[in-house]
């Protein structure tokens, strides 16, 4: 490891740490509840590798810089950063293993006090980011519903995809929908009509692109050469299906998530029913116009 050459040169403070290395880091993650060999893996086996050189080392403040490497990664990612209270308490449970515990207690104390520091910091950021998302949410919400313009509620969602700060958007209607009735499956064919990645808007067909729906994506859509996670979420309208929507996700701030499809569903219904609506009336008027030329022939 990174750490273990200053303990097994000489005998030091240390040393009994080294020996009992992989018990002490199955103890960390498990109290820290990471599953198999992850990135948090690594980080428990830096943390404990870092933890062990500054036994030997009282005067470095590796251990710390470490701490604070890994838990502002944990913060960024959207993890719980006072879980890592467990791996310090994994650490201390081992003080046996210690020539010096006044040593160890002195780091693990430092080591707590900028967990504590560091939760709340993340916690008032997540609190303002929360604020910014709620405002940026009435904003797209009070812009959806003043158009009943497909081609506009697409490029006000692609601009509010942006500002909520999330990566990629694609929308797809049902084709031909009808009242769900469980267990009805979803239509068997969709149309894409908004597709952004991380860098670009997808140009698509007029009218959206055709494509089974169990693809959730047509062909060549989806993201390449890269990891991306997605959020599938359905749009409708009390019974009535509309489609649905893939978001890439970007803040993990779920409500946001939810909020934002309901928006899109109850815009989504707005524009149908107005369609629906601009239709009945050009019917009517053309069954005027005809009723009028065979009232004039008569």
């Amino acid at each position: 490891g990174a750490y273990s050459s200053s303990t097994d040169k000489k005998t030091g403070r240390g040393t009994k740490f080294v020996s009992r290395h992989d018990d002490i880091l199955q103890a960390m993650i498990e109290m820290v509840g990471i599953s198999g060999k992850t990135e948090e893996f690594d980080w428990a086996d830096e943390l404990l590798q870092a933890f062990t050189a500054n036994l030997d080392a009282p005067e470095s403040s590796e251990f710390l810089l470490v701490l604070r490497q890994i838990l502002r990664q944990v913060a960024l990612t959207g993890q719980d950063v006072l879980a890592w209270h467990g791996a310090l308490s994994a650490i201390q449970s081992h003080f046996d293993l210690c020539q010096d515990p006044l040593l160890g207690f002195s780091l693990l104390s430092q080591a707590r006090t900028m967990i504590g520091e560091i939760a709340t910091q993340d916690r008032a950021h997540r609190q303002i980011e929360a604020e910014h998302h709620t405002e940026q949410l009435r904003l797209l919400s009070r812009q959806l519903n003043s158009t009943f313009d497909m081609s506009q509620l697409v490029d006000i969602l692609a601009e509010g995809k942006t500002k909520l700060g999330i990566p990629g958007c694609y929308l797809a209607l049902y084709e031909n929908p009808q009242p769900y009735q469980y267990p009805q499956p979803a239509p068997e064919w969709s149309r894409l009509i908004l597709a952004y990645d991380e860098t670009r808007q997808i140009s698509l067909e007029p009218g959206g692109r055709r494509f089974p729906t169990h693809q959730i994506l047509p062909k060549g859509i989806w993201p390449e050469n890269r990891r991306y996670t997605m959020l599938l979420q359905a749009l409708y309208f009390q019974e009535n299906q509309i489609g649905f929507v893939l978001f890439e996700v970007g803040p993990q701030n779920w409500p946001m998530y939810n909020a934002l499809r309901a928006q899109i569903s109850s815009a989504l219904q707005g524009n149908l029913l107005f369609q629906e609506v601009q239709q009945a009336r050009l019917a009517a008027e053309k069954a005027d116009r005809i009723k009028t030329r065979l009232l004039a022939n008569v």
